[in-house]
């Protein structure tokens, strides 16, 4: 199923509510509290269920061991003005479930079902890593100069990383599987607000 098909089922918008507060990453449980909603495969006995809360997307990592279920992990995105985009807002994976490759895994799942994800302008040291395993896995990388309002590449190279985009706050990363989505203008259209915050 395409994420955007997922994302447009009427539960996903009606029951949010009722995880009030949000189930903890590491929590284990009786029972898989997202068993009615829809869910992308990420290996064996995980799963990833995806939740939208208004402009909010809240996707889960649900590890299924027969009657026991915990939560291995947890993105945060927020919705922006291009198509079928989500800014990265958080992603954690529970301490013991670290450098398996789950956090790459879950985005790589929600990027071949259709979403892309957008970078803030913070860039720790945790997510490079999870940023360079997606290019190496042939996601596609543009990178935004904020100071400059260019594109500086469409399938940037995080391997070779010649603009140091890591060290700097003035860059917007965007991993999509579609090759020339997103034009200079609407860059510039969707950083504008972040900048104003900033002065």
């Amino acid at each position: 199923m395409k994420l955007k098909q997922l994302l447009e089922i009427p539960e996903l918008r009606n029951k949010n509510a009722r995880f009030n507060p949000d189930p903890e990453i590491c929590m284990e449980l009786k029972s898989d509290p997202f068993k009615n909603y829809p869910g992308l495969p990420i290996e064996n006995n995980i799963e990833a269920s995806v939740l939208k809360f208004g402009n909010q997307l809240k996707v889960y990592l649900v590890l299924n061991e027969n009657t026991k279920f915990q939560i291995i992990g947890k993105f945060e995105g927020v919705k922006v003005q291009l198509h079928s985009t989500y800014q990265e807002e958080s992603i954690d994976v529970c301490e013991k479930f670290r450098k398996k490759g789950y956090a790459t895994k879950l985005y790589l799942s929600l990027l071949k079902s259709g979403l892309n994800i957008l970078s803030d302008f913070k860039h720790y040291p945790g997510t490079k890593g999870l940023w360079k395993k997606l290019y190496d896995n042939g996601v596609l990388i543009q990178v935004f100069d904020s100071k400059t309002n260019s594109i500086i590449s469409d399938d940037y190279n995080l391997d070779d990383d010649d603009l140091k985009v890591w060290s700097s706050n003035k860059y917007l990363l965007l991993a999509t599987t579609k090759k020339n989505l997103i034009d200079k203008h609407v860059f510039e259209n969707l950083i504008r607000p972040n900048q104003k915050e900033k002065k």
